[in-house]
């Protein structure tokens, strides 16, 4: 994938043809300008190359000030040779529209609202992605979007050549990285989704375990006891001196054992099923998780379409697969677990329709022996068995949270063994011996490049370690030729030369390997406050591998950070900018 033309239905932007291998945006600004305060556009460039390739307008329209908000920008992409396609957006739409062609060089302005001359028109962001992903068919098993900022760096991000100011965190780059340098992506991948899944479960039991004793023996403890305890007040429970009042033996039947048994049954059935809805609802939102995690999973898996191997294929439908069992899994024990939940609740409108009942019953009887002192025993101890039982619920309640505190450690448990075995599987690949192929043919073109960038006094070197968390950790070192570290380790341009000649070696390798890939690259700034040298052997070492390996790499320079002989660039400008020609007329 190369960039081939960018423009805009506006004459207030330059449009610019991309050469296939090197480019250079020209700043050719006075001495007396401050090249930190230009504004010419630059740096715009860059991030509209990435609004093109989808990234969030809304993010877009926080770096341009200007009022574009009616201006539609083309981009023409070469996805392979003689195959090409345009790109149109609006600056402040979340939709695209995609046209295919066979040569270079067009403009659609004339049928931007024609629907019919477009292959897509309009789609939005999740569609449009997975189509753009289709046309580049890449040999990576993850979205383009994903590396898109190891593509487009701007002037402040050359901490690292492993990562940017985009990602966050570890996990948002590392499987990709890890995978792109042909290490197993996938179990570093796995084995992030595991720890968020323990974590997860972690939180849970800690919340559980607020709420019951630690010991599960002394709720049974406890719950026994109660249980003797109702026992002997039921037996205890003298029936007789009813009979010396005016009532017959089926109405003091009827109160002191149908009604009470009654009651009784009533209340456990209704704990039994509330304790139920409560699990039910649990596991409901339990599955919310595991959807979020999905949409996390696709952003992985989605795009197998372009593994080549036979390897890749087993793997692809492995995980198609999984994810078919997966989502048919859920799907049913949704339905059933949502269709339990209306049949339990119609049980529970039930209970309380009868319990009201038998309450209005027991009334009518009790109005009867209001006036009797035994009664007011009976109806002590009636309140105490009430009381009991009500206790005993709640135990039996604690007794369900410490099974679930039991079930998901067992989880946990089982998530621990097979992060144990991702671990044996990370630290047997990060081992040098074990080091795949195409990642010491990166690392070897880098340090040779980096060498004759810097006249054969230094090289760079990068290798993998194991850190605390078992994940790997991709370090890198600049030394001498003799292998002894230099502290340029950490220079400034020492770093911004290393992030350039690090995804220019990953392109180069492989596009000599035959796969689809990225074969374009953008750096703002890289040469800035370089000396005469490394400037002018980088612009030369560039120059042959994009000439050697057909990739395409753009940088953009002020007039300052150009080697004294600026003859070596002429060819290669493709757009000057100065404050009286900036790229969009404008300043933001």
């Amino acid at each position: 994938m190369k960039l081939s033309r960018l423009y805009t239905n506006n004459s207030d932007f330059q449009t610019i043809d991309f050469n296939s291998w090197f480019n250079v945006i020209f700043w050719d600004h006075e001495k007396k300008d401050k090249p930190w305060e230009n504004g010419v556009g630059k740096t715009k460039l860059l991030q509209l190359i990435d609004f093109m390739l989808w990234w969030s307008h809304s993010s877009f329209n926080k770096q341009i000030k200007t009022n574009l908000d009616w201006w539609v920008f083309f981009l023409e992409i070469e996805v392979k040779q003689d195959h090409y396609i345009t790109i149109s957006r609006f600056r402040n739409s979340a939709k695209i529209s995609i046209k295919k062609h066979s040569i270079n060089k067009q403009d659609y302005r004339d049928i931007l609202d024609v629907e019919q001359e477009w292959n897509v028109w309009k789609c939005a962001e999740k569609q449009g992605i997975e189509i753009i992903n289709s046309y580049l068919n890449f040999s990576t098993s993850f979205p383009y979007r994903t590396l898109i900022h190891y593509l487009l760096r701007e002037q402040n991000d050359y901490a690292s050549p492993f990562t940017t100011s985009k990602y966050m965190k570890h996990r948002d780059w590392k499987p990709y990285l890890y995978e792109l340098l042909w290490f197993d992506g996938i179990i570093l991948k796995r084995k992030y989704l595991l720890e968020d899944e323990q974590e997860q479960l972690k939180k849970q039991i800690e919340n559980l375990r607020k709420d019951v004793p630690e010991s599960i023996n002394e709720i049974y403890v406890q719950k026994t006891e109660l249980e003797e305890r109702v026992q002997k007040l039921r037996q205890s429970s003298d029936i007789s001196p009813f009979k010396s009042q005016n009532f017959d033996d089926t109405t003091i039947r009827e109160l002191v054992q149908w009604i009470e048994s009654e009651i009784y049954r009533l209340n456990r059935d209704q704990y039994r099923i509330s304790t139920e809805l409560e699990l039910i609802n649990e596991s409901l939102e339990e599955t919310t998780i595991t959807e979020f995690q999905e949409r996390q999973f696709k952003d992985f898996f989605c795009q197998l379409e372009g593994v080549l191997s036979e390897e890749g294929d087993n793997l692809k439908q492995r995980l198609i697969d999984v994810k078919k069992f997966q989502e048919t899994l859920t799907l049913e024990r949704n339905k059933y677990l949502k269709e339990r939940k209306v049949l339990l609740e119609s049980d529970l409108d039930a209970i309380a329709e009868k319990y009201k009942s038998l309450d209005d019953k027991k009334e009518q009887h009790l109005r009867k022996l209001q006036e009797s002192d035994l009664f007011k025993k009976y109806q002590s101890q009636q309140r105490e068995i009430a009381e009991n039982l009500e206790r005993i619920n709640q135990l039996e309640r604690e007794l369900a949270i410490h099974h679930l505190i039991e079930e998901y450690s067992k989880k946990r448990n089982k998530i621990e063994e097979e992060i144990k075995e991702l671990i044996s599987e990370i630290k047997l690949q990060n081992s040098y011996t074990n080091y795949p192929e195409l990642f010491t043919k990166i690392s070897n073109l880098l340090k040779d490049t980096y060498s004759k960038v810097y006249d054969q006094t230094e090289k760079a070197l990068i290798y993998l370690n194991t850190n605390h968390s078992w994940n790997p950790d991709f370090e890198n070192k600049i030394t001498d030729q003799k292998d002894n570290p230099l502290a340029t380790d950490d220079g400034y341009t020492a770093k911004r030369i290393l992030c350039a000649l690090f995804i220019l070696s990953i392109m180069a390798i492989y596009s000599e390997e035959g796969f689809n890939f990225f074969k374009f690259a953008y750096y703002d700034w890289v040469l800035e406050s370089a000396w005469e040298g490394v400037k002018r052997n980088f612009i030369r070492e560039t120059k042959e591998l994009c000439n050697k390996y057909n990739i395409q790499y753009l940088i953009s320079v002020i007039r300052t950070d150009l080697p004294t002989d600026k003859s070596i660039i002429n060819q290669d400008i493709v757009i000057t900018l100065s404050k009286n020609k900036k790229l969009f007329w404008k300043n933001f």
